[in-house]
């Protein structure tokens, strides 16, 4: 069953941090060893990559907390972009069957 606009959901594989996604937001609590400076450099990274490609937007940063969030419009845009079609065809194959 897919997640209830706005609910909160535990996302897997955060295996160094506590993830959880609320619709388009994505919080992030990194834990353990070098927490601060993991969140810094994935906030870092991701502001770096900002306009280049699709990446999620940083909200908020402090200390060990990291919120994100995401545009799926933004995002098929992005992906059109890096599969080398401007055309808003979503990087769907030409001239194919």
């Amino acid at each position: 069953m897919p997640p209830v606009p706005g609910e909160p959901q535990l996302m897997a594989h955060g295996y160094t941090n506590r993830t959880v996604r609320t619709g388009a937001i994505v919080t992030k609590d990194y834990q353990g060893p070098d927490a601060a400076i993991r969140c810094a450099t994935e906030a870092a990274a991701l502001a770096g990559l900002a306009g280049q490609v699709p990446v999620p937007r940083v909200l908020y940063c402090q200390q060990t907390w990291l919120v994100t969030a995401c545009s799926l419009l933004r995002d098929l845009r992005g992906a059109a972009t890096l599969a080398g079609s401007t055309s808003g065809d979503h990087g769907q194959m030409r001239g194919t069957a």
